[in-house]
């Protein structure tokens, strides 16, 4: 009930200061690729125990995502905004992990968030046509869609495995437990991140870099210890001011 009356206030607060406050209106285009790490694991544990597709204790999966911006101006006399908006990013990979002829074996991601930023932004005019513009705040990210699929194949013997992040079941097909694919613990719907980066506006077009951890977990693994999986985020933005 929290999550969804944050969403609506951050919904809301768009909506009503954006008939009346100054400021800017962009539309983006987000390239923004995701690594999920695991803190802490010893490394036998990783090697042996873990899902495969993951490099180590990390798993790097690009994305790209449309979202817009609203920059609402906070005063007269210096060019500083409050920034609000929404970014719906979809993120993805396939990975091959076949040993030759032996055996084929393919793994595929798929994510998506529904991302809500509250940003202080300072504009630094350098001529008029072009300004640099620092920003830093949080994020306010909703997980909406997180799972994998196995295929495998070896001589005539084959099968398929899905597993859905956000259930209490591992997987779905031919194998298949009662556990969840973290061990014990669901993926969580909401994550608290930060947005630190800087943005170039070049007349109407802006190009912008993000740094966006997450300040909160994205699953933990229940093993002999808890194991916390963690996300972050580098995103290259390119869009349009209005």
């Amino acid at each position: 009930m929290i999550k969804k009356n944050i969403l609506l206030l951050a919904f809301l607060g768009v909506a009503a200061v954006s008939a009346s406050a100054q400021g800017y209106t962009r539309l983006q285009l987000n390239f923004a690729p995701q690594t999920m790490e695991i803190k802490d694991v010893p490394s036998e544990y990783a090697n042996n125990d873990f899902e495969v597709g993951w490099d180590g204790m990390k798993l790097s999966t690009p994305g790209f995502g449309l979202g817009f911006i609203k920059g609402i101006e906070l005063s007269k006399t210096k060019p500083l905004f409050l920034e609000l908006g929404a970014n719906a990013n979809f993120l993805f990979k396939k990975a091959d992990y076949s040993e030759g002829e032996d055996y084929k074996l393919t793994t595929k991601y798929s994510f998506l968030n529904l991302a809500i930023p509250v940003n202080l932004a300072y504009r630094i005019k350098v001529s008029d046509a072009f300004s640099i513009q620092p920003f830093a705040g949080l994020n306010l990210k909703f997980n909406l869609l997180g799972k994998c699929k196995n295929e495998f194949e070896e001589d005539s013997y084959s099968f398929e495995s899905e597993a859905d992040f956000f259930s209490d079941k591992y997987s779905e097909g031919e194998f298949s437990d009662g556990d969840s694919y973290f061990g014990g613990d669901k993926a969580k719907r909401f994550q608290l991140g930060l947005n630190v980066g800087c943005g170039f506006n070049i007349s109407k077009l802006y190009i912008g870099y993000t740094f966006q951890p997450d300040l909160t977990n994205y699953a933990e693994i229940k093993a002999d210890e808890t194991y916390k999986v963690k996300t972050r985020s580098n995103v290259i933005t390119i869009g349009l001011n209005f």
